[in-house]
């Protein structure tokens, strides 16, 4: 958990910055990952990703590159 620093020479993919930080925990709530990114005109835009979903081919395009500013929220299962 917390922070992950992107170094600007190479690019991190969403599965690539879980990774980073240690990987989802068993008590993640891998269907529900938030991924907020603030747009050009301000706006933000919110799209929630399931993990599981990422290796099939459709659901590959969700594993997108991070942009400076981007926040990945991993909730915790209510199981």
């Amino acid at each position: 958990p917390g922070p992950v620093s992107i170094p600007p020479t190479r690019d991190l993919t969403v599965m690539q910055a879980l990774s980073s930080a240690g990987g989802a925990s068993m008590w993640a709530d891998r269907s529900a990952v938030t991924l907020t990114r603030e747009l050009e005109n301000g706006e933000r835009q919110r799209v929630v990703i399931d993990l599981d979903d990422i290796g099939t081919d459709a659901a590959a395009e969700l594993n997108v590159v991070l942009m400076p500013g981007d926040i990945l929220h991993v909730p915790e299962s209510n199981w």
